[in-house]
């Protein structure tokens, strides 16, 4: 579940805007014909439920995110990724079930909880591309244009036909003989599907997500893909890794790389702990990652170390088969590392941290790159300069040392 301290620091930011109570909702049910499980396939490591929640779990405008759901499984992830989970009713949830219905649903639930918001944000899970500042966007958009619902969209430049039965197709839109060059066209849109915003009272009295004066907010072409078939999951899985992995790393890498510190737990080991009968600790830690450190220690000078809040031996004895510098049960990570900068000689500046809890939040404050697997801790991962695409225990640590070889080898 979210952490209590996490959405109080989330609270902060929110308090200098005007006041005008929103919501999102994300409706997302279990059933799928096209590809069966849809809302919890993964993009980039992210599942598309996590993806829209973190959207406008950070949004400045948005006081809480509810997912609307029949499926357990749904439910459960998105209390995981920092939501509120409402339980939709199978009438709901059906194939011929419309959105709005959901919608409604999921109001008449926080009207019970805690009244009505002013505005709701409603978001379809299966645009993995939506991001904060699309949230923020259409609710600017609605405000500026003194309207009382919005739309996302992206530009459209093709030219559309429709069938005839008796004369072949026919031209919507344009004419058969006048084809005007893109430029000397007038802007036409393409709802996404991705986002929508609505005046609340207005809404339920008119059941229906367009009433009176509709605003529009434009997204890239890029990030309105929408998936609906297999193939959209590939697509879109090799559009993230370039948009999220190897464009920003570079940008974010520290010009020399001095020192990898590590925190243990949820980094190098999965954040599960086995207790036998006689409450001996244990954990499982990847083999790739101790390759991964291998291959750092043994192709680049880089300073390695773990920094480690756990008091048990278990984190020591890792160290020591990796050969990496260990220091746990360390209540103040800052301190500590301060003075193996000094102790080593490496600018704080030139070193990256791997951590994946709000106790790791501090470090990321003083060093060059702040890195965070991509199962850490929500707020942790917005506040990291770069997430890694595999998880804590699962590569996540080989990953970041093949980053650092391939980059200090250029």
């Amino acid at each position: 579940m979210f952490h209590l301290f996490a959405r109080h620091l989330l609270s902060q930011g929110k308090k200098d805007r005007v006041f005008m109570s929103c919501i999102a909702i994300i409706p997302a049910r279990g059933g799928s014909k096209g590809i069966p499980g849809k809302n919890l396939k993964k993009i980039n490591g992210r599942s598309l439920l996590q993806r829209s929640i973190e959207a406008a779990l950070f949004s400045e405008n948005v006081d809480k995110v509810y997912v609307s759901s029949d499926d357990a499984r749904i439910l459960a992830e998105a209390v995981r990724s920092g939501a509120e989970a409402i339980k939709r009713p199978a009438e709901y949830a059906s194939d011929t079930a419309s959105s709005e219905s959901a919608l409604l649903h999921a109001l008449n639930v926080v009207k019970l909880k805690e009244g009505l918001p002013d505005r709701i944000v409603f978001i379809q899970c299966t645009s993995p591309f939506i991001a904060t500042k699309d949230v923020d966007g259409i609710l600017t958009s609605m405000d500026r244009e003194g309207a009382d619902c919005a739309l996302s969209v992206t530009p459209f430049h093709g030219f559309l036909w429709k069938p005839s039965e008796n004369d072949g197709v026919f031209p919507v839109g344009h004419e058969k003989h006048f084809r005007p060059r893109r430029q000397d066209r007038e802007d036409v849109y393409l709802e996404t599907g991705a986002i929508y915003a609505m005046n609340v009272a207005k809404f339920i009295e008119k059941e229906h997500r367009f009433f009176d004066k509709v605003a529009h907010y434009v997204m890239e072409p890029m990030r309105s893909l929408e998936i609906d078939e297999p193939l959209d999951l590939k697509l879109c899985e090799e559009i993230a890794r370039e948009l999220e992995n190897e464009v920003n790393r570079d940008k974010f890498l520290p010009k020399q790389v001095e020192a990898l510190l590590l925190d243990f737990d949820g980094v190098l080991t999965d954040d599960l702990a086995i207790i036998d009968e006689n409450g001996k600790e244990a954990v499982t830690v990847s083999r790739s990652d101790g390759m991964g450190i291998e291959r750092l220690r043994n192709n680049t000078d880089v300073f390695i170390g773990v920094v480690s809040k756990e008091k048990n031996k278990v984190v020591a004895k890792r160290c020591e088969k990796l050969k990496v510098e260990c220091l746990h049960g360390i209540e103040n990570k800052v301190e500590v590392i301060q003075r193996w900068a000094k102790e080593y000689s490496f600018d704080l500046a030139n070193v990256i941290y791997v951590g994946n809890d709000l106790n790791d939040l501090p470090v990321f404050d003083i060093v060059g790159l702040s890195v965070s697997p991509q199962d850490a801790n929500v707020l942790v991962k917005e506040k990291a300069d770069f997430v890694l695409v595999a998880k804590g225990g699962r590569g996540a640590v080989r990953e970041i040392c093949e980053i650092i070889i391939s980059y200090t080898s250029k």
